[in-house]
Formats: C-alpha cells, structure tokens, sequence
C-alpha cells in the first residue's frame, strides 16, 4: 500500500508518511471494533445476510428475504439488490463455516436471536470488514494529500473521519456500506487523479472502480452517467476542443464500467429476463420518496429546523404546533414515511410488474408536481447532509467556505473530488427518503474540508500572534 501511494503521490517523505497513517488507521479502527457489540442483523442486514447464505448454500444469486418468506429448500435466482456486497460476504462464509451457521441462526431467529442462544460473532467477516474500514481511514489520508497538496491536510483528514467511528460502526454490520466506503473514496481518488493527467489507464481505472460501486449499490449507475457527462465537456472544454482525445478518455471510463457490470446485467437477461443491474429496488425507494411530496408548505419550512442533527425535533418541538412536524418523523403512525410503505404496494398493483413501476411513479407523479418534487428534494438533501450527526453539521459550516474558494479560484482537485458525493447526495434526496446513511460518502469531503479550515484558522492565529509580538 506504501508503494502504490509512493507512485500515485510521488515523493518518498509522502510514502513514509503513508505507511504510518496506514498503521495509525489500523489501530483506531481495531480500538473502535473491540469496543462495539455485536449485531444481530434485521431490516437491511437481514436481507443481505439471507441472500448470501443462499449464495453459499445453494450457489444462486436470490432475493432473499426481500421479497418472500426465507429460508426456502430450493430458492428461485433473483436480482432485487446489488450482487458485489452479498457476493462478498458469501465468500468469507465459505471460509468460515462456523460463521455461516452462527450467521443462520441469527437469520431464523432475527429479534429473538439472543433469546434463542444464537452466538452473534461473526468471525471472520468482521475482521474482513475491519480491514476494509482501515482502508477506508487510510483512503481520506491519500485524497487529503491529493486535494489539499499538504501531508498535514492529510493527517487531519483522516484523524477527523476516524472520529466519526462510522468506518468501524459497520464493520459489525452486514451492510453495504462496508464495501461502498472504500470503492467510492478510491473513485473520487481516481478521478482526481485522472483530470490532473489524463491518460488511458487512470479513466480505465476510474470506470472499474464506479462499475464495482455500481455492483455495490445501483444508484451509482447514475453517477457513471453524470460522470460521462461531466467528463466530457470538461475535458473538451480544458482541451480547447481536443474531442478525438476527450472522446478517447471518456471512452475509457465507459469500457471500465462495462467491463465490471456487463456481465452481471448478461446473467440478469440471460436467467430473469431484465437488462438491469437489479429490478424492483428502485420502485420502491422512489415510492418512498414521492410521499413526501405531500408534505405541506409549511411543514417544508419546519422541515429545515426539525431534521437538524441531534437538537432539530426538540427545537421545532419548542418552536412550532405539533401538527407541523409530527409527519416528518419516521416512526409515526400517520407519518410520511410510513404512509410511503402503503402508497408503494398499492402504486406497485397498479404499475402490474416490478420492471414497470418506476416508469408508472415518474409519469403518473413525479411529472405531476415537477416544482414540488424539486423544492421537497431540498428540504431531504438536508435532513440527509448531517453524517455522524453534529460532526456533520460543522464539517458542512466548514465545507461552504471551501467550495467558495475551490470555485474562485479554479481549485480543480477539490470540485472533481466533492462533485461525485454532492451528486450522489442530491440524486438521492430527488429519488428517496435520504436517510444519513445513504450519504456517509460525504464523510472524506467534510473531512477534508474541516481541515483545510483547521489549518486556515491556525494560519490565522500564528499570523495575528507575529503581529502582536
């Protein structure tokens, strides 16, 4: 890991540096993993857990328990989720088969796992996730390096992202997150990377790495899209019209991400019929999400004091009627998020199949209320902005400043890096409910971001202090 941080960043101190971040990482994540208990895996977990003990089991890809009663003898292929995640955990079972039983027993039994004796370590895979978590700490060194050009940027980037013990958190947890973290840091690396030199190898790279993201979760085909896009009319535009080569490089990251989803989608068409990544996910959260269009104006405004992190409801509680913001919580009864679980079954009767429901959500809803649509998606990015909750809230203070001054002054390394998080973070405000969780890509630019202000401040004050003296 030294050596290839030694060639990406290019100096031998910097390498020196590297190793040693990777050492401190290591040993923050395995203090922070020794001190969580473990989980017994519902809701999410317990659907990836279930489809990958049918992967180790039986050897077919499944739904799960996402969709029907699970454990079934003889389970039919499926595809309602990404396959790199469950593929992943699948394998490790297959190496630690006392995990596997253990993993089975905590499936059957779900809430009553430790009621029924169910050992809840999960062995091997959390250490494989541990390893993972460590790589992701480490990845905010290198980008810090990348963006701010400084090695102190860099330590106070990833000391910061190590404090939000996120990284650690799902390493106990069967979790996507556990794979997203370090494929799409190292995404956003390799697309620094190739801007600042553009050549064949890093947009290959850089494709591989959004089409592994994308085999993690689906929504990152859209960033693969977007990333074309944007790719293309800054290269032509920073090449002064060079489209034969622009062309060559944005089809280098197309050919990446093809190489890692096609044939995954080949197997979807081939066994299901469907020429997709996964099939009925997607209706699902966007029925979620469309809910929330019925929120009142008022309520929107409330909104953006209520889904403050950690002191939101209880300042709406002290400043606004009841009837403003009881709905926005998740776990009230006649509240939009539940009112979202009755409108996707009954939207999804009447789209009639799974492959036809988001068509039938945007044409018979979103485009319904386009203006509503957007302004409500606003009101969920920012409930969605504040990972690790007040962590979150003065990275964000820190990171306005920051993308000011990126956009100033043509920082090109600091907006390639936060642009693909930032999308990502709208796009899901636009098509789901938006939870923190969804945007914990966020953590390695607020990180960077709070210590480029850190080290800003410190300037400041030595500045003012020879002054003085």
């Amino acid at each position: 890991m030294a050596r290839l941080t030694q060639r990406l960043l290019g100096d031998a101190p910097v390498a020196a540096h590297a190793a040693a971040a990777l050492m401190v990482a290591a040993l923050v994540t395995l203090l922070q993993v020794l001190r969580l208990d473990p989980v017994v895996p519902l809701a999410d977990a317990h659907g990836y857990g279930s489809i990958a003990l049918d992967l180790h089991r039986y050897h077919t890809f499944t739904d799960g328990s996402e969709l029907s009663p699970w454990p079934q003898p003889e389970p039919p292929p499926g595809m309602f989720v990404a396959p790199l995640y469950p593929s992943l955990v699948a394998g490790v079972l297959a190496m630690d088969l006392d995990s596997a039983d253990r993993l089975a027993c905590m499936l059957e039994h779900r809430a009553r796992a430790v009621e029924a004796g169910c050992d809840l370590d999960l062995g091997l895979l959390v250490s494989v996730q541990a390893a993972l978590a460590t790589i992701s700490a480490f990845l905010v060194f290198v980008a810090g390096s990348l963006v701010c050009g400084s090695l102190a940027c860099a330590w106070l980037a990833m000391l910061l992202a190590l404090a939000t013990g996120e990284y650690a958190l799902y390493a106990v947890q069967i979790l996507t997150e556990n794979l997203m973290f370090p494929l799409f840091t190292g995404f956003a690396i390799a697309a620094v990377l190739a801007w600042r030199r553009p050549t064949v190898v890093r947009w290959l790279a850089a494709g591989l790495l959004v089409g592994l993201a994308a085999l993690v979760r689906p929504s990152f085909a859209y960033l693969f899209y977007a990333s074309v896009v944007f790719a293309f009319v800054g290269l032509v535009v920073r090449g002064r019209g060079r489209v034969g080569r622009t062309a060559l490089m944005t089809s280098m990251l197309a050919l990446g991400y093809g190489i890692v989803v096609a044939p995954w989608v080949t197997r979807n068409v081939m066994l299901l019929g469907v020429a997709d990544i996964t099939a009925g996910y997607g209706g699902h959260e966007l029925a979620l999400r469309l809910s929330y269009n019925a929120m009142t104006w008022q309520e929107w405004l409330v909104a953006f004091v209520y889904w403050l992190p950690g002191f939101g409801d209880s300042l709406a509680a002290t400043l606004f009627d009841p009837d403003l913001y009881e709905r926005l919580a998740f776990d009230h009864l006649d509240g939009y998020y539940r009112i979202g679980q009755t409108f996707y079954r009954k939207t999804l009767a009447a789209a009639g199949r799974p492959e036809a429901h988001v068509a039938y959500l945007v044409q018979t809803f979103m485009l319904a209320e386009p203006i509503k649509h957007v302004m409500v998606t606003f009101a969920l990015l920012w409930r969605g902005l504040w990972v690790a909750k007040e962590w979150g809230l003065v990275a964000f203070v820190c990171f306005v400043p920051m993308a000011v001054v990126a956009v100033r002054r043509r920082w090109s390394e600091a907006i390639v890096f936060v642009l693909p998080p930032w999308f990502m973070a709208g796009f899901h405000a636009f098509v789901s409910v938006s939870v923190v969780r969804y945007n914990l890509i966020l953590i390695p630019c607020f990180a960077i971001a709070m210590a480029w202000a850190m080290l800003l401040l410190a300037r400041a004050v030595r500045f003012l202090l020879s002054k003085v003296s």
